[in-house]
């Protein structure tokens, strides 16, 4: 979908959400990235004339409050700005259905299961989607590895199964370490499955719901440091990202349409952002979506956005949107 569509998304949304109460709920004290979110969603709604809610907490216990249940409801709507623990959890997402109130991003079901990698990778098979071979070992029994997973020689990648970021994703590199890190799967806090290494540049694409189109982002591509062979939590202390000018159209364009095609196959509502592998033969292997994407002008679809000179404020305005796709007839008719 072109930009225009996109922009043109946004100038109705921007007509229907004049006026309105946005409450912006994050966690107090705010991680950085939360606080630094919070900032430029607030002043792009500033600009817009719509009048913005501040609902920091504390806690669930917090969230559960009387006063602060009646701060939600004096909102038309909420902005969620809370990743991590507390947003797989799905305790936000239950209380915000519980008050029928529209909150942006994922629904709770699509939320909750697209954290699961392995679901993720079901999705894939079904849909004729490319993705790295895989394996999820029974830590009963972790001697029995399959051939055709102990015989790919560019090593393995551990991931763990229940989450969406790069916490306690581990590259082994030969069998001594894939089998070291067998032994020691009893002990491990998450479930892990191990993929297959697969050596080439890394790519995303974002998707961002526009009416009833989505619109996806031009691939960007992660530039991974000298000695790095993933993107683990201490690459993200320090992300490079560019705008691939070498990728061809044709390749783009299927980058895009399998973003999109797995954005719907998991009922994604909210944007979402997906990764690829493009090998040197051309070849491209989907790796994972996440639905829980950061949405601050320094974050990964932002960022994307700005290389095709877009603007931030359609995607604060589209992912306003989102809410309004779940509670069509609340709060006030927008």
């Amino acid at each position: 979908m072109d930009a225009d569509h996109l922009r043109a998304s946004a100038q109705a949304l921007e007509e229907r959400l004049e006026g309105k109460r946005i409450g912006l709920l994050y966690p107090d004290p705010p991680p950085f990235i939360a606080a630094v979110t919070r900032t430029h969603i607030a002043e792009v709604l500033s600009e817009e004339k719509m009048m913005t809610v501040d609902l920091p907490f504390s806690s669930v216990e917090h969230l559960l409050r009387a006063d602060f249940r009646q701060a939600i409801d004096s909102c038309n709507m909420v902005c969620k700005i809370v990743h991590g623990s507390l947003n797989r959890s799905g305790v936000i997402q239950s209380i915000l259905e519980y008050q029928n109130m529209p909150y942006t991003g994922q629904s709770l079901q699509t939320d909750l299961l697209s954290q699961n990698k392995l679901f993720v990778k079901s999705i894939m098979h079904s849909h004729n989607i490319p993705t790295p071979r895989y394996w999820q070992p029974d830590n009963r029994r972790t001697d029995d590895v399959p051939a055709e997973i102990e015989s790919q020689s560019s090593g393995w990648v551990a991931k763990p199964v229940d989450t969406n970021g790069s916490d306690g994703i581990v590259y082994l590199r030969d069998r001594a370490e894939l089998h070291d890190f067998l032994d020691g799967m009893q002990s491990r806090q998450h479930r892990y499955f191990i993929e297959e290494y697969c050596p080439g540049r890394v790519m995303t694409v974002g998707v961002i719901p526009a009416g009833t189109a989505l619109h996806t982002t031009a691939p960007m591509e992660y530039v991974l440091h000298e000695g790095c062979a993933i993107m683990d939590a201490d690459w993200k202390q320090k992300p490079e990202r560019i705008a691939p000018a070498d990728v061809p159209s044709a390749t783009a364009e299927i980058m895009e349409l399998t973003a999109a095609s797995l954005h719907r196959a998991i009922g994604a509502e909210g944007v979402s952002r997906s990764d690829f592998i493009l090998d040197t033969q051309g070849r491209i292997q989907t790796l994972e979506i996440n639905t829980n994407v950061g949405l601050s002008r320094i974050h990964d679809v932002p960022t994307a956005l700005g290389t095709s000179r877009e603007r931030y404020r359609d995607l604060v305005l589209a992912h306003l949107g989102t809410a309004l796709s779940k509670f069509p007839q609340q709060h006030g008719n927008f």
